[in-house]
């Protein structure tokens, strides 16, 4: 069963960024009573933009449905009219590819496979050898089964909360080149 994660765009209206983010903490509150809700994860406005990005996962589609479906979700939605300045981009990821949703990059644009395989890699590569140094130095005599169980909670919540939103932000650039070229080429 593979996490069901819903990627939304939202464009706050200048001004209503603290109302927004406690909108946020509102509704989560009345998601974490639902079946299957996992967490969110909130990308706040970097720049000029005001785009806040928003990662909610779910454990399968049936409850994202069940959620996306519900009356609290509903009343929680008609509030937002007051808030965004235009209606929020959604779509549907699953597996690492959340891990390359940014602000910077529109929904209907895709990092070619390789490129976000080379980003994981260089990012798990660097990782794996700081914390080897890192608990090779504070706890040698560890058992290998305990290094390891930590070394990859370590890593799994790093790369999801951390590194990768980073990476992917830093590297927006190139990673979603192609897919801007194409996306230009076909509207000429």
């Amino acid at each position: 069963m593979k996490t069901d994660i819903t990627v939304i765009t939202h464009t706050v209206k200048k001004g209503h960024n603290e109302a927004f983010e406690q909108w946020i903490h509102d509704i989560v509150n009345d998601a974490v009573n639902f079946e299957g809700y996992q967490g969110i994860n909130i990308i706040k406005p970097f720049d000029e933009s005001n785009e806040y990005t928003l990662t909610v996962r779910f454990d399968d589609k049936r409850n994202r449905l069940q959620w996306e479906s519900s009356e609290i979700r509903r009343h929680w939605v008609s509030k937002l009219d007051t808030l965004v300045a235009k209606a929020g981009e959604i779509h549907y990821e699953q597996g690492v590819e959340f891990w390359f949703s940014t602000p910077l990059r529109p929904a209907n644009l895709t990092a070619p496979k390789w490129k976000m395989a080379l980003l994981t890699w260089s990012a798990v590569f660097t990782l794996i050898c700081f914390l080897t140094l890192f608990i090779n130095t504070i706890a040698p005599d560890i058992p290998l089964v305990i290094r390891l169980f930590s070394m990859t909670i370590v890593m799994t919540l790093s790369l999801t909360y951390i590194i990768m939103p980073r990476i992917t932000k830093m590297f927006s650039f190139w990673l979603f080149k192609e897919a801007k070229n194409e996306q230009a080429a076909k509207v000429e």
